[in-house]
């Protein structure tokens, strides 16, 4: 997270800095460690919310910067973090009508297009918690998980209500059934799963 506003609370403490190169060293030099160390590693949060004052575990977050003033700020420290080999990238629950009209978590402009394409970021999406008041514009918690899927992501996010997860799970169950998720999809998260899978040494049906 970078471009942090100074009244943004959700951040506060959570970040390396202010100034992108000083983030960006920051972020490669904790990726560097983690894979040496064994350890998983997740940049957060796609395709920023430093810009934005909202907390998205209570709304949805707003911002309104455009593609330019994204590739300006944002996109350079994601790009570093690609490279350096991040494991995993979060997104959140933001609105940006400049870039779509559907929050980043359901936005397949933001995540397959942005992130997969344009970065060229073939490694595991994971989304924020699809719990979070931030995500009700996707619907029910069934709708959000399948609109998160669509979208581009790989691990859909429940917190620890396993309830509500079970709910999604058969929702999306349901959506693959009548052909609204494809087999393609799927096969395509789970061979990325699999792959981070191998990598820490254990079965993808564990």
């Amino acid at each position: 997270n970078i471009f942090l506003k100074k009244n943004n609370q959700c951040l506060k403490d959570r970040c390396f800095g202010e100034d992108y190169d000083q983030v960006s060293r920051f972020v490669v030099k904790a990726i560097e460690i983690s894979q040496k160390n064994g350890i998983i590693s997740c940049v957060k949060h796609f395709p920023g919310l430093g810009d934005s004052d909202i907390d998205p575990h209570e709304e949805t977050a707003k911002a309104n910067y455009d593609m330019v003033l994204w590739e300006q700020r944002e996109k350079k420290v994601f790009t570093e973090a690609i490279n350096a080999g991040t494991d995993m990238i979060m997104s959140t629950h933001i609105h940006l009508p400049q870039l779509d009209n559907i929050i980043a978590t359901g936005s397949e402009k933001i995540i397959k297009r942005l992130l997969r394409d344009t970065l060229g970021y073939d490694g595991l999406i994971i989304t924020d918690d699809l719990l979070m008041k931030g995500a009700s514009p996707l619907g029910i918690i069934g709708e959000r998980a399948v609109a998160s899927f669509k979208a581009g992501h790989d691990i859909l996010l429940f917190g620890q209500d396993f309830d509500s997860a079970m709910i999604a799970y058969d929702y999306f169950c349901d959506a693959y059934s009548r052909g609204e998720i494809t087999r393609e999809q799927v096969t395509l998260s789970l061979n990325r799963i699999a792959g981070l899978k191998f990598k820490l040494g254990k079965s993808v049906m564990l």
